[in-house]
């Protein structure tokens, strides 16, 4: 690995390798950069200050031992032993610890060994953080209406990325309904840096859900919602998209986190270029669900045909269909039922708590009322439809 690709010794770094290793050892530890610079200490004065004894460790890439004796002629030097610090083959800088060498040298070593473990786990924090920013960017390049899927560039990078041109996905568009009143809760934190916590919680949980699956893909959308964009098939191994399964990761994250979910789903489709449709139908699924069925949390484009189909109607064509409505709550509240429950009159009946014949007594005073007989096909689309628009004329 060449070494500007490496991870740079830094002086934050350097600090907390000291801050946390200097009350175990109980003596004070330097920690010097390539150029024998002191960037982290327990001493504060020192920090800044040129430190001979780690060029001659970085020059001679040994172990050196300073004793008393050599204080006046090495600059800015305490007796004490000084280790090169390895990452990846190469010294990127040397630990120190002030003592009488033969007492501090296996402390040295201790050190020495903590700060290499800490750089290596810096090293591959930051390239899984680089790995998710490239993959974010690029779901949201795949989902941007103005960026031209045909480009052989985007396609060259998918494929690079392990995304199949001919493969089977599905979107999963997840909103945290509750996260601006998380992040204003305590205004004396940054909110930049809180939201890029919930940011990576979120990803996290849903990753754990899905047990790390390299079939499944998390990125922040924008404002509070998240992308999940899920391979149903690649290289002939499918792995089906379960309706149970929304609910269940809505459940799952109801109760290991803070928020209040909902989920949109859109359908699954064939081919990279087709996952913006996905998107498109579960953005609307997401919309349409919480406008019309608020109190549910799990919301399929497919089931929302209707729904979609009421919202794109004329201002006329709206008012025709709602011209004997609204209906009385009673008479509302069973026909919404009735319809939930597939025209079931039984099913109604006992959601309601009231006799069958209640139920068809109720109907016919809707027929009665508007002149349409929710037991007759034609009749029934237009009270559907009419319910529908109703709801919009509320909202405005």
């Amino acid at each position: 690995m060449e070494q500007d690709k490496a991870v740079v010794l830094t002086a934050k770094l350097a600090q907390t390798i000291v801050d946390q290793t200097i009350e175990i050892v109980g003596e004070n530890i330097n920690i010097m950069n390539q150029d024998g610079v002191i960037i982290g200490s327990g001493n504060s004065a020192r920090v800044g200050t040129l430190h001979e004894g780690a060029k001659f460790v970085i020059e001679k890439q040994e172990v050196f031992e300073i004793y008393e004796e050599d204080e006046e002629r090495l600059k800015g030097v305490k007796p004490g032993v000084n280790w090169p610090i390895y990452f990846d083959d190469q010294i990127i800088g040397v630990v120190g610890v002030t003592g009488a060498p033969q007492d501090v040298e296996k402390y040295a070593g201790l050190v020495k060994m903590t700060a290499e473990l800490m750089l290596q786990q810096n090293f591959y924090l930051k390239r899984l953080q680089f790995k998710e920013q490239a993959e974010e960017e690029f779901i949201k390049k795949l989902l941007d209406k103005k960026v031209d899927l045909t480009d052989q560039i985007l396609k060259n990078r998918a494929e690079s990325m392990g995304y199949r041109l001919d493969g089977e996905y599905i979107i999963l568009l997840l909103e945290l309904s509750n996260l601006w009143e998380g992040l204003l809760k305590n205004l004396q934190q940054n909110i930049d840096t809180k939201l890029q916590k919930i940011k990576q919680e979120i990803q996290d949980k849903v990753q754990t859900f899905y047990d790390q699956s390299e079939k499944v893909k998390v990125a922040h959308w924008e404002g509070e919602q998240f992308v999940i964009l899920r391979i149903e098939m690649i290289d002939g191994q499918r792995s089906r998209f379960s309706e149970q399964e929304a609910e269940r990761l809505v459940e799952y994250l109801s109760s290991t986190t803070d928020f209040r979910c909902k989920i949109g789903v859109g359908d699954d489709k064939k081919g990279l270029d087709s996952v913006r449709e996905s998107f498109e139908e579960a953005l609307t699924a997401l919309e349409l669900g919480k406008k019309f069925y608020n109190k549910e949390e799990v919301y399929y484009y497919d089931d929302l045909l209707i729904e979609d189909l009421a919202s794109s109607l004329s201002i006329d064509l709206r008012s025709k269909l709602t011209s004997d409505l609204p209906l009385a709550e009673p008479l509302a509240e069973t026909l919404q039922v009735y319809f939930a429950n597939d025209l079931n009159v039984s099913q109604t009946a006992n959601q309601l708590f009231l006799h069958r014949n209640s139920i068809l007594y109720r109907l016919n005073q809707i027929k009665e009322q508007t002149g349409l007989d929710p037991k007759k096909f034609t009749d029934l689309i237009k009270l559907k439809l009419g319910l529908l628009c109703d709801e919009l004329e509320k909202e405005g």
